[in-house]
């Protein structure tokens, strides 16, 4: 999140009404201030498109009553908060009948770029863990193959931290799924370390 609107402070419902007819632009809520996004390079919209595209492929073969968005939808985490994470996936029934705001994200997935890694690692990190629906936190790296799964504990305050390299699969335990490592980074070329020509 990036830079304010015209506008120093607003209503949770000004900020709705601004995301609602903002076409080509994305805004988050926090405690009273709409915050507008950055936009991301080539690469993070493909990894994001990656990761929502087989997402969405592996719940329709599956035949779960969940569905996964990509960064246009807005989900409500907290009666002040609201925000558009890269991807987004619920199961909940309501959601899935919503034509406006997500209520009950089940996991959500933040593509880190360096304009963005500071603030979805810290501030944003702590809105999504404080949301109780939620059960899983992935980061995914641009710059090589390396994802975070953060996975809720039994206990409300404990988190579990699992890396996922190259060749391997995400487990994704709040879905019962797999995705390979792969398929996220499928089309992505990384730049090789300044000095290295081979």
């Amino acid at each position: 999140m990036v830079g304010q609107p015209g506008r120093t402070h607003m209503s949770v419902e000004e900020y709705l009404e601004l995301d609602r007819n903002s076409s080509d632009a994305r805004y988050e809520y926090a405690d009273g201030y709409a915050y507008l996004m950055s936009g991301g390079t080539p690469q993070h919209a493909l990894i994001i498109g990656n990761f929502q595209g087989e997402l969405s492929r592996q719940l329709r073969q599956q035949r779960k009553p969940c569905r996964a968005y990509p960064a246009d939808a807005t989900v409500k985490l907290s009666e002040t908060r609201y925000v558009h994470p890269d991807v987004v996936v619920t199961c909940d029934e309501q959601d899935l009948a919503s034509t406006s705001v997500l209520r009950s994200p089940l996991l959500v997935v933040e593509v880190l770029s360096p304009g963005t890694e500071r603030k979805d690692r810290a501030e944003k990190f702590d809105w999504y863990r404080a949301c109780s629906s939620i059960q899983e936190i992935v980061l995914v790296r641009t710059e090589h193959q390396l994802v975070e799964v953060y996975r809720r504990r039994s206990a409300e305050r404990q988190w579990l931290l699992q890396i996922y390299g190259p060749g391997e699969n995400i487990e994704l335990k709040s879905l019962d799924l797999e995705v390979s490592m792969e398929r996220i980074y499928e089309e992505i070329t990384f730049e090789k370390p300044a000095g290295n020509e081979k």
